[in-house]
């Protein structure tokens, strides 16, 4: 399309007459002889020092892979420095990020949008300054797409031995009349085509531009091209002032360089994109004192001051003079889709406390511009965390089509009421030049809502930042004729003026993203090392806690809390959601680790301390009802003469399962109460009988379960064939069809391999065949066990069902080894059910999810997230799938469906391949979803009951109970200032609700607190020392005691 009316030879003469223009802005005076040396570990410029340097000349290649360079030279400013401004060029490698040093101090970024350093305000003529760059070599290809992978190929092409080529270094001098001429031209060059094609304004900007060019000869002399300049920026200077009427859209601008903390390179490497980032940013500020930047990350704040203390010690007064903003609010940008609940409240519990005892500022605004998907209980948690506004943009990612989300500016409501004001923003790499803050407007769906916009500028997911060209620009569309108004400001300052006229626009639920369904799957070993961390973290924090307020034992705060950042670090929106290079998992994966040991020795601990006894053992329950439970005790040498007794020796039903080493005593120990424990032991006698035993036997090929509430027949695919509910009296399996039916399916998403599910998929079913075997491992009383064996094209699945005396529960105990690559493997569960709703579990509560495909909002969401359970439900009965690590769930064909697996190629080659461990459970459920058997039966699958060595003084013990068992306590900690217990509980079911509180250690001054546990409202205790709460449905409350 022509974007002039002078014609197509003129708009491509003034191009290129711009563009040589800018190419005479820099001109080298001096080349600079550098030296090399190469490392891979991470220094210190003081250590970088010591490092064996050699001469290394332009064109010289280095650079293996995850390797650093640094490059030193001496520069000696020439005379020509004098009165003009001198900069210095380097060229380490092919787009490779680097940070300068000048003399010891960090002085600017050099990347692909940052080719210089200015020196002015430190270079002397005759002055010798010592320079030092660090510079990232790199670690080979990262493509992120790779549809369909061919036989013998490779999905990213080899690293070669040395990446990068040495560009030289030099000093310049600098043309700043000749760049504010190029800024100028190209500010009404670009505005031109944003205009009416027969407005009057754009024909005085076409005849300015044409006159310009040909006033100024880019090839003349430098003499002659010097003394042209000012008279060419007078012919564009009257269009250049013509200023907007009363009614300009306005854009609230800041720069901003968005940083992820892992993706397409390892955490160490984010390091030092934060560091030429930031040392880029506040070198801008030192020349544009009008210069706003925003970084919204503690995690990234805490690196920085650990390895680049210069840079942090600047950032700290930038911010005093009101240039730098600490806004955001969260440790990281973490995903909302997978993160749990608490995990989220501890996002914002050390970020927020990081930027007020760092930065003295109190955090306002929720800042996750790139995550894939927002929760529909975000609300509540943001609020109740003092978050005053939300901010994004990534919703109008749907480049498949889709539905187009209506507003901009809006209140959302989330599942509990609470409501907060969000704005989306469009964009979080802008650029400033007229077509860009033009299309801002332009591409506005509710125009009629909003006329105030977020503008974040500058070059990022790899960090980068804002340039002068960003800075130039806004400062001459401040309020340019044919543009929006744009300034400077904070985004609290935004919020508050639309807070000042709150929108009428509404949008209630879940912010789902049209794409990226895939990453509720990919990754699923990093997924299941989230879920085991965080409820680790849950047990160590209970323990502990109960431990300190019975016995006055200390509590490990310092060690919780480190514990706690390593997961929240894991939750950032590219490792958790699972798009991140190979070497971010193998990371990942080592700090889980750490986290599990650390959470056991600290759990193991607090126990003893509450339970020293030395004989029997103690069953422990961190759950707030009593519980049924099986524990299994070791049996090496089973005694048939000694059984396992309770404290007041009433003999326990027991079942021996296993042989050799392996065997094991299953012991039935009965309610055992919440947020406590229950001591058992072996005594002289046979075990009790159990009265409704568990049974497996073997059939026709297959194999018939049994027990008092549930019939199950397994055909020789290891599916259920039948599924006879007993007190029902029905069959739930509909004709023809089985449950627990493995789907297997070709999954070569159009774009993003590791992000995308999209719905072709359905299209390319892989036949999968028949088991290998089908045995019945164990037969009862306790449990009966069915093991299957089977291939899946060429993986191999091995899997115990698992039905358990007096349980409605029928587990699927999963071993998979996992070896194709674009493969997605589905379990699904049809169901004969007229179900009324369809619900999927979030962050401390559900959603509804639509039954049905009759619109396009709903077909889009064929792939949805979920935490442990998802259930579909007629009045009084109902059926849900659990799971122990998985998130993605479809209805599809009216099929409740869990996604066990995938296997994108991009960006890790290897993603998924190998082993996995997992468990889903199948939930039969008689009675109104509303008593809250869903909830409680997917809590006890992923918070099983633990035995351990010891002995509680009384035989059984409870620090915390509840009356009502919709109320679930979500976590019990020690407060953060030491001197109270801290106990979050929620309403699960989605109905009012009242409860009783009752702690062990006494409700001395309760307090409702918010979520950072700062006082709302004294609570009264009643007189048998419980405390009363109220909930509204979904309710999260927070209370001191």
């Amino acid at each position: 399309m022509r974007i002039m009316a002078l014609g197509r030879d003129w708009e491509l003469r003034i191009e290129n007459w711009c563009q040589a223009v800018r190419q005479r802005v820099a001109t080298p005076v001096r080349e600079l002889p550098a030296e090399f040396a190469a490392t891979m570990d991470q220094l210190a410029p003081e250590e970088a020092r010591r490092l064996r340097f050699r001469p290394i000349r332009p064109g010289q290649r280095w650079g293996r892979k995850w390797e650093y360079g640094w490059f030193r030279c001496t520069a000696r400013v020439p005379p020509v420095a004098a009165g003009n401004r001198v900069v210095l060029t380097a060229r380490p490698g092919e787009r490779t990020e680097s940070i300068v040093f000048i003399d010891g101090e960090a002085a600017g970024g050099l990347d692909r949008w940052h080719d210089h350093v200015d020196l002015t305000a430190i270079a002397r003529p005759g002055q010798r300054l010592k320079v030092l760059i660090e510079s990232y070599a790199g670690h080979g290809p990262t493509p992120v797409h790779c549809s369909f992978l061919l036989p013998g190929a490779e999905p990213a092409p080899p690293t070669p031995p040395r990446q990068q080529s040495f560009g030289g270094a030099a000093l310049c001098e600098w043309n700043e009349p000749a760049y504010q001429l190029w800024i100028d031209a190209e500010t009404v060059r670009r505005l031109i085509p944003a205009l009416p094609a027969d407005s009057l304004r754009r024909l005085r900007l076409e005849e300015a531009i044409r006159d310009v060019t040909t006033a100024l000869d880019p090839e003349a002399p430098r003499e002659e091209f010097d003394a042209a300049i000012p008279a060419a920026r007078k012919l564009l200077a009257p269009v250049l002032s013509a200023r907007n009427g009363a009614t300009a859209p306005e854009m609230y601008c800041f720069g901003h360089a968005h940083i992820d903390v892992a993706w397409l390179w390892p955490l160490a490497q984010t390091f030092r994109k934060s560091a030429h980032t930031f040392a880029t940013a506040l070198a801008l500020m030192d020349r544009y004192k009008e210069f706003r930047f925003l970084q919204s990350q503690a995690q990234l704040y805490e690196f920085l001051k650990a390895q680049y203390p210069g840079i942090y010690a600047g950032i700290k007064r930038a911010v005093r003079r009101g240039q730098w903003m600490p806004e955001g609010a969260m440790w990281v940008e973490a995903d909302t889709n997978v993160s749990g609940g608490e995990a989220l409240i501890r996002q914002f519990l050390y970020g927020r406390r990081f930027f007020k005892q760092e930065f003295g500022v109190e955090s306002q605004v929720c800042w996750l511009p790139d995550v894939f998907g927002y929760s529909a209980n975000l609300p509540q948690i943001l609020r109740g965390c003092g978050m005053k506004y939300f901010t994004t943009q990534k919703l109008f990612w749907n480049y498949y089509g889709g539905t187009t989300f209506p507003y901009e500016t809006f209140m959302w409501q989330g599942i509990d009421g609470t409501e907060i004001l969000t704005h989306l923003h469009r964009n979080y790499n802008a650029e400033t030049h007229p077509q860009a803050v033009a299309g801002r407007w332009r591409d506005c769906v509710d125009k009629a809502g909003t006329h105030k916009f977020l503008y974040p500028f500058g070059w990022g997911d790899g960090g980068g930042g804002p340039t002068r060209d960003h800075l130039e620009h806004l400062r001459r569309q401040r309020d340019l004729e044919g543009l929006p108004r744009t300034r400077y400001a904070w985004p609290g300052e935004f919020f508050a003026e639309l807070a000042k006229t709150p929108p009428q626009a509404r949008y209630a639920g879940e912010l789902y993203l049209e794409v990226h369904r895939g990453t509720y799957t990919s990754q699923a070993r990093t997924k299941r090392g989230n879920r085991k961390c965080e409820l680790a973290l849950r047990e160590a924090e209970m323990w502990s806690a109960a431990a300190a307020a019975v016995h006055g034992r200390p509590y490990p705060a310092r060690e919780l809390e480190r514990a706690w950042k390593k997961v929240l670090l894991n939750q950032f929106h590219d490792i958790l959601p699972g798009s991140s290079i190979a070497r971010v998992y193998q990371q990942a994966e080592k700090l889980y680790a750490e986290v599990l040991v650390d959470c056991e020795r600290l759990s193991a601990a607090a126990r003893r301390s509450l339970a020293p006894g030395r004989a029997g053992w103690t069953v422990w329950n961190s759950l707030s009802w009593p519980r049924d439970v099986l524990v299994s005790l070791p049996a090496a040498n089973p005694d048939a003469h000694r059984g396992p007794v309770d404290s007041d020796g009433t003999p326990l039903p027991a079942q021996v399962v296993g042989r050799g080493s392996s065997r094991r005593l299953l012991v039935a120990v009965p309610a055992v109460p919440p947020v406590g424990c229950k001591t058992i032991r072996l005594a002289s006698g046979r075990p009790a009988d159990c009265p409704s035993p568990a049974t497996a036997r073997a059939a026709r090929g297959g194999a018939v379960m049994e027990n008092e509430h549930l019939r199950l027949r397994i055909n020789s695919r290891g599916e259920i064939a039948e599924l006879y509910d007993k007190s029902a009296a029905r069959q739930l399996v509909p004709p023809g069809q089985t449950m627990n039916r493995l789907e297997l399916y070709r999954d070569n998403p159009g774009s993003w391999d590791a992000w995308d599910i999209d719905i072709a998929y359905k299209q390319s079913p892989v036949r999968l065949g028949p088991a290998e075997a089908v045995d019945v491992v164990a037969a009862g009383p306790l449990e009966g066990r069915v093991a299957v064996r089977r291939p899946l094209g060429r993986s191999k699945l091995s899997q115990e069902i698992v039905l358990r005396a007096g349980s409605r529960r029928i587990d699927f105990e999963t071993r998979v080894d996992w070896r194709q690559p674009h493969r997605l493997l589905k379990v699904a569960f049809p169901a004969d059910l007229s179900a009324a709703t369809l619900r999927g579990e979030i962050q401390f509560g559900h959603v509804v999810r639509p039954r049905h495909r009759n619109t396009e909002f709903e077909r889009q969401r064929f792939e949805w997230p979920a935490q442990k359970w998802a259930d579909l439900s007629e009045a009084g009965y109902g059926m849900a799938v659990l799971n122990d690590c998985k998130y993605g769930y479809d209805f599809l064909d009216g099929v409740l469906r869990l996604t066990l697996l995938r296997a994108p190629v991009l960006p890790d080659p290897g993603a998924d391949r190998g082993r996995h461990e997992f468990t889903y459970s199948l939930l039969p459920h008689h009675g109104p979803f509303a008593d809250g058997q869903v909830v409680r039966a997917a809590y006890e699958l992923n918070v099983p009951a633990l035995v351990l060595p010891g002995r509680r003084e009384g035989g059984r013990w409870s620090f915390l109970e509840v009356s009502n068992p919709a109320i679930v306590v979500e976590t019990v900690k020690r407060s953060e200032d030491g001197r109270g217990t801290v106990v979050r509980l929620y309403e699960s079911v989605g109905a009012a609700a009242e409860a009783r509180v009752r702690v062990a250690a006494g409700a001395e001054a309760p307090a409702e607190c918010d979520m950072l546990e700062n006082p709302r409202r004294g609570l009264r205790p009643a007189g048998d020392g419980t405390v009363r709460l109220r909930f509204r449905p979904f309710e999260v409350k927070t209370v001191r005691l």
